[in-house]
């Protein structure tokens, strides 16, 4: 079925139980409910004004063309014989590839989404290593993957702003403050492992050794442990 490239605001498939190829782009369609079309493969919806995309519902989706959109997360686990994904140029803060069977994915595009930070996929060391299908995989510097981003991220603590970072995202030095209150500093790459220990000059810590990326600080100070997300440029 194909409306690509018209000016439709609206449409409904709920009823096309049958639909296998559905090609909407280029419209400013706000949102569509593809739930009902558990025979879709290919779903090309790029560049129409989506913020939010449920494509829990079809498992036999190969293709997924949902590029230049507003979606602010996108979850993808449940499409286990997924081929390619385009979703670069939206606003994505979430995004989770974890389906499983990554190594189908024969491209996979999330540049130009300034706010997403990490991404869930099966074997984050190939992924950062390039390997196999990896290899074609697309992504801002400031994104991660991880095996579980919500464990690595979602750990802001309730008053962190007790702490603060600065500047961040960072190059090569960051300081906290207040500096008085803290002992130690102790930073986490995404799987867990410690890159770093500071113990003392808070004000100036050297941070040039360490990749491009997003690591997790966890804060020693004298109110308790905190934890604070640090990307590195």
């Amino acid at each position: 079925m194909g409306v690509g490239s018209n000016q439709l605001s609206n449409i409904d498939v709920s009823n096309n139980v049958n639909l296998e190829r559905f090609y909407c782009y280029q419209n400013p369609i706000p949102s569509i409910n593809v739930t009902n079309n558990i025979k879709l493969t290919t779903l090309s919806s790029w560049e129409n004004q989506l913020t939010n995309l449920d494509v829990s519902q079809n498992a036999k989706l190969n293709y997924l063309y949902c590029h230049a959109n507003q979606l602010t997360s996108l979850d993808v686990s449940n499409n286990s014989v997924l081929i390619e994904l385009w979703a670069n140029d939206n606003q994505l803060t979430s995004l989770n590839v974890k389906n499983g069977n990554n190594t189908a994915i024969t491209h996979l595009d999330a540049i130009n989404n300034s706010s997403l930070s990490c991404i869930d996929v099966d074997n984050p060391v190939a992924a950062d290593g390039g390997l196999n299908n990896y290899a074609n995989w697309s992504k801002d510097a400031t994104a991660n993957y991880a095996l579980d981003c919500s464990a690595s991220l979602g750990v802001e603590d309730k008053i962190i702003s007790f702490i603060e970072v600065y500047p961040n995202p960072a190059d090569n030095t960051i300081s906290l403050k207040p500096q008085n209150e803290i002992s130690k500093i102790e930073v986490f790459n995404l799987y867990g492992s410690k890159v770093k220990e500071f113990n003392s000059n808070f004000s100036n810590l050297t941070i040039s050794n360490l990749s491009s990326g997003v690591y997790i600080l966890r804060i020693h100070s004298v109110k308790g442990i905190f934890i604070k997300k640090l990307i590195k440029k």
